[in-house]
């Protein structure tokens, strides 16, 4: 009971909530009055609420027969990641708002906890499984979600551009085409399984249809994510005629769009009517950078306080210049700000040591079938997280794929799926090639092949 409601918390957590209004909240509401928010943040808080309570009973139910820590944040890059959390908490002393770092300090520890003890709760790839299934279920099913929404009430997902069109932005869901990217990764991995026929071109079709979202979206980020999850696929699939034929095929298309003309369309596309002057400035990041690094100079070691610190001050920002930035589009003048050199030293062991685990859990996983699998998505979502360091808080912020990421790793590092001479649970996809049901045979080692 407990690890389905530590299941649910976590499907909660991945959703966001999101801010579910159409028209955006004033940026100062939170700040000036904590205690006047309307239904869609009364949500977001009881979702939290209720999180914060099944972590706390799991917890609890550990008795004192085991670690009060699970595994995964016992050792392990996700351990660094909760000091970094812990860091946050004790920012409060000094935050311009207390309430508001506690809040969000708050979020980053329940989820991090949800995480370990998710993974503590089953056998190691079981574990690892489970969280990926959550987390590509929710991303699917907010994406499908939008699609129907797009189709029957435009307004609610997106809204016209002058000189663009319509653009699938924000609004009720805050996205900015990353669902329907994350969307089109889970497709890709579902293609590189044994499948029946139809359902690969059932994949593939689902596939094409989320890179139509991605275009809809008109964001350049969420366009570099699909490219690069491709390029990702691609270079983890393990048969190498999959990979040639792949990049012949990139090859051959993007020399047809130049030699057709059809790039200087591709490229009005990419600058979506803006002036150079918008795109040499990154549409205002460049300059929301240099704001918040002035202000870092005044604080440089331990910053203004988790969260609190950019949201006061971007307030004033998008004041002073009268520019619609009200968020930290980069992890690291995030993290400067809201916590100053030390911040950025324990997230820059984080990553770093993220990467180590990276390489630990890929090269022990060439062992096993199911666990080389696993770590492929793990890779995945790992480069998720740092991509969204590039335009958004990222890893400074809550990140949840960074989070399974981390503690995914250490798991599968020194993961023996199966002892030998069980059977092995029925994994994600269980056909042949031809269509036929394919049962999974236990061979000494605790390897797995199809008969």
């Amino acid at each position: 009971m407990i690890n389905k409601l530590l299941i649910a918390a976590l499907a909660l957590m991945i959703w966001g909530p999101p801010r579910l209004r159409v028209v955006p909240r004033a940026l100062e509401a939170s700040l000036a009055d904590p205690l006047n928010i309307d239904l869609a943040a009364l949500l977001q808080v009881l979702v939290w609420l209720f999180c914060g309570l099944v972590v706390l009973l799991a917890m609890v139910s550990r008795g004192t027969d085991r670690p009060p820590l699970p595994r995964a944040l016992r050792e392990g890059s996700l351990t660094a990641y909760l000091l970094f959390c812990c860091y946050a908490l004790l920012s409060t002393a000094y935050s311009l708002n207390a309430l508001y770092t506690l809040f969000f300090a708050a979020k980053l520890l329940i989820a991090l906890l949800a995480c370990g003890l998710l993974l503590d709760a089953y056998r190691p790839t079981d574990a690892v499984r489970r969280l990926l299934a959550v987390f590509y279920a929710v991303n699917v099913a907010q994406w499908l979600v939008i699609v129907v929404c797009y189709y029957t009430s435009p307004s609610l997902v997106g809204g016209e551009i002058p000189g663009v069109g319509y653009r699938l932005n924000a609004a009720l869901f805050d996205d900015y085409g990353f669902f329907a990217a994350i969307s089109g990764l889970y497709f890709l991995f579902r293609l590189a399984q044994p499948l029946r026929a139809l359902h690969r071109l059932c994949f593939l079709l689902l596939y094409a249809f989320s890179l139509y979202f991605v275009y809809l979206s008109w964001t350049r980020s969420a366009i570099a994510s699909a490219v690069m999850f491709f390029f990702l696929f691609v270079g983890l699939h393990q048969k190498r005629w999959i990979q040639a034929v792949s990049l012949a095929g990139c090859v051959t298309a993007v020399l047809a769009a130049v030699l057709s003309g059809f790039g200087s369309d591709v490229l009005a596309y990419l600058i979506r009517g803006q002036s150079m002057e918008a795109i040499r400035s990154m549409t205002g990041r460049t300059t929301v950078f240099q704001y918040l690094f002035s202000i870092w100079k005044e604080s440089p070691i331990w910053g203004y306080g988790y969260a609190a610190a950019n949201r006061e001050f971007l307030v004033s920002f998008v004041y002073e210049y009268r520019m619609g930035i009200g968020a930290a589009h980069d992890a690291i003048s995030k993290v400067l700000v809201d916590l100053g050199i030390a911040g950025l030293a324990i997230l820059t062991l984080t990553v770093g040591y993220g990467f180590k685990e990276m390489a630990r859990a890929w090269s022990s996983s060439q062992r096993w079938a199911d666990s080389r699998q696993l770590c492929q998505h793990c890779i995945a979502l790992f480069a998720i997280a740092l991509l969204r360091s590039l335009v958004s808080g990222g890893v400074a912020d809550l990140c949840l794929p960074l989070a399974i990421a981390l503690g995914s790793f250490t798991i599968l590092r020194s993961a023996r799926p199966y002892a030998a001479g069980a059977q092995a649970p029925v994994p994600w996809v269980t056909c042949r090639p031809d269509g036929a049901r394919a049962a999974p045979v236990p061979v000494v080692g605790g390897a797995r092949r199809t008969v």
